[in-house]
């Protein structure tokens, strides 16, 4: 059954149900001691979008001109009262140039073909405990954090409860790190790159105020990590040593915490105001290479037809904090200092947006191995989105 089909016989079914549902109201405010109850029906999602955008950047050792397209489909569904699935994939498109005096792009700038986003069911056996497995957005601290979106195979296990208007939540996470090329930086059979974290979160609300305060603490590992990764990372950011023939290898290994506050106001018109902070630290690697910190200011002003972003975020990101090619491809990776300001607008009705933004990504510290290939960076972007929510 086509897609079109499947959403016409949902509205007829939904459509003379309720017109049942009113018959009944209108002759009886008790059913039938025989009448058998209806059956619930399980909610099925499916949306559509379409997204263009410009990225540009320059510095004295590199410049990237590039747009690119997507088409993405998502889908939702709930198997049972404690089985759900969810699905995300695009197809990508993108053209133009980029260069580098020493041989290697940016990374993701030439980005094309069919993406998997995310395909995971999750199980809920109890209300206040779930698992979630599958190619999941995994990211480091829930709050707030350096470490850019990734769509890796994992595996997340989340505990959560209430004590009044506190909630508390312990959340485990283990996944596959992905790069262009799965080789493991040392050639055994018994090692796979793994990604590993542990996270406490508490969040509190401040009654019926819309005032809350969000904080977590997050313990993170990078086990093993591959060749093309370190690759990819060397310039970018990371420090990183090699051959120039394919063998690269982190220099430091990467294991250590992130911690992430926000405090959100949220006012009777639906609009937002808030203030979220980060700082990362990797106990692998020595002083003054090995911490990341941001603060950013967001706002959301939000009318009867459309809502209005914007954010201010200034960051100072040491080398190797984390992997870069794992860090914020907005702020320009790591071993960064600068600032960054974005603003979007969303008309509700139609569900079409359209966002600037603007960097300006220094290099922090010239004197390490990771500022090799770096130099002072603006980076532009623009773009607009347009989604369909098909039934």
């Amino acid at each position: 059954m086509s897609g079109a089909t499947l959403s016409l016989a949902l509205i007829v079914f939904l459509g003379g149900s309720y017109a049942l549902a009113e018959e009944s109201v209108l002759t009886t405010s008790l059913p039938a001691a025989s009448e058998a109850p209806a059956p619930s029906l399980k909610p099925y999602q499916m949306g559509f979008k379409v997204a263009l955008s410009s990225r540009s950047f320059d510095d004295e050792v590199s410049t990237a001109r590039y747009a690119r397209s997507v088409i993405g489909m998502t889908g939702s569904a709930d198997f049972t009262d404690y089985l759900s699935g969810n699905i995300a994939a695009a197809q990508y498109f993108t053209s133009g140039a980029a260069s580098n005096l020493y041989g290697t792009t940016e990374v993701t700038a030439g980005l094309n073909g069919a993406l998997i986003e995310e395909a995971a069911l999750t199980l809920k056996p109890v209300s206040f405990a779930s698992l979630k497995g599958g190619i999941l957005k995994t990211t480091l601290n829930p709050v707030s954090t350096l470490m850019g979106d990734q769509n890796w195979m994992a595996a997340t296990a989340n505990v959560n409860g209430d004590v009044g208007n506190l909630n508390v939540a312990g959340i485990a996470t283990q996944g596959t790190p992905t790069s262009r090329d799965p080789s493991n930086r040392v050639v055994d059979d018994g090692t796979l790159p793994l990604f590993t974290s542990g996270t406490l979160k508490g969040e509190y609300k401040f009654g019926d105020s819309g005032l809350v305060l969000s904080t977590a603490a997050s313990r993170f590992i990078f086990t093993d990590l591959s060749a093309a990764a370190a690759a990819d990372s060397q310039k970018i950011g990371s420090s990183v040593v090699g051959n120039g023939k394919g063998v690269y290898d982190f220099l430091y290994d990467y294991r250590g915490t992130e911690y992430g506050a926000k405090i959100k106001q949220t006012f009777v018109s639906e609009s937002e105001l808030s203030l979220e902070t980060s700082l990362i630290q990797n106990e692998q690697a020595p002083s003054g290479q090995n911490q990341g910190r941001q603060v950013k200011l967001s706002s959301k002003y939000a009318s009867d037809r459309w809502n209005l972003y914007g954010d201010l975020t200034n960051f100072r990101i040491e080398s190797d904090c984390l992997p870069a090619s794992y860090g914020p491809l907005f702020l320009g990776f790591t071993n960064r200092i600068g600032n960054a300001a974005s603003i979007k607008y969303e008309h509700k009705k139609s569900k079409i947006s359209v966002y600037g933004s603007y960097t300006q990504a220094d290099v922090l510290d010239r004197n390490v191995v990771a500022a090799t290939y770096q130099g002072d960076r603006q980076i532009y972007a623009i773009g607009a989105e347009v989604k369909y929510d098909l039934f």
